[in-house]
């Protein structure tokens, strides 16, 4: 029987299935996409000659490198795929909310154009980009998805290490204004802030239950809930520099006392 079953094997013919070209294409430019939103900040862009964070420039400079290729990646896929049209509405039909939010980000950018208004460049960056990655996405298959998700991985490990090595620079730059002597083990604020985008604000909203705050809030149990919220503001080479007068209290935190 063994001997049977191989001589059936081998007269059977190998069928190999190959993934249409517009996968294979739209698998290999996902990872340049990745590549670029992750690597090039508006600080690379600036060494490279292109005033995509400067408040000067045309708007067609202010969008990311990253949305331009998302794009023409979605269309290459488009195009070269066997039935655009099939792929389309393949497209359509299993993104739904996808769709909705492209359309959503459309009419913001006609509205946007329409009325005068800036910011259109941020409405690319920010939400047509978001909707077309995950229409490319969906196209792909788990191999493809899994070499993007390793290399999201590889890509924000060494942002947090460069992150971390800004933190060590700045601790051994000013001994005197750190609060320990050890040197850290985690990025700092600051630090975090310098390597993230521009347009990648964070806003911080805390639910604060008082009865949760310990005694030594000295807080009576009729306080009612409070909501608190942060907000941190990448850096910027463009950024506005404003000059303030303060009195010694926010020098001394922000220096230290005079021994």
């Amino acid at each position: 029987m063994p001997y049977a079953e191989a001589i059936i094997r081998r007269a059977m013919p190998v069928i190999e299935v190959r993934r249409p070209f517009a996968t294979r294409l739209g698998a290999a430019l996902a990872l340049l996409i990745a590549l670029a939103m992750f690597t090039l900040s508006g600080g690379v862009l600036w060494t490279l000659g292109i005033n995509y964070d400067g408040i000067t420039g045309s708007a067609a400079t202010k969008i990311h490198i990253a949305t331009y290729l998302t794009a023409m990646t979605f269309l290459l896929m488009l195009v070269f795929s066997r039935h655009p049209v099939v792929f389309a509405a393949s497209a359509l039909s299993r993104n739904p909310g996808a769709i909705t939010f492209l359309v959503a980000a459309l009419l913001l950018g006609a509205f946007i154009i329409i009325d005068g208004r800036r910011g259109i460049a941020t409405v690319f960056d920010t939400y047509l980009v978001a909707g077309l990655v995950v229409l490319i996405v969906g196209e792909l298959d788990l191999a493809g998805q899994r070499r993007i998700e390793r290399l999201l991985h590889v890509l924000m490990t060494a942002n947090a290490l460069l992150a971390l090595a800004e933190t060590r620079k700045a601790f051994h730059a000013d001994p005197g204004r750190n609060d320990s002597k050890e040197e850290p083990d985690v990025p700092n604020g600051p630090a975090i802030r310098r390597v993230r985008p521009k347009e990648q604000g964070v806003l911080f909203i805390y639910a604060i239950d008082p009865a949760l705050a310990g005694a030594e809030a000295k807080l009576s149990k009729d306080t009612p809930p409070v909501i608190a919220f942060a907000a941190s503001f990448p850096a910027s080479r463009s950024g506005a520099r404003v000059k303030y007068s303060v009195n010694n209290v926010f020098w001394e935190l922000e220096y230290g006392g005079i021994d």
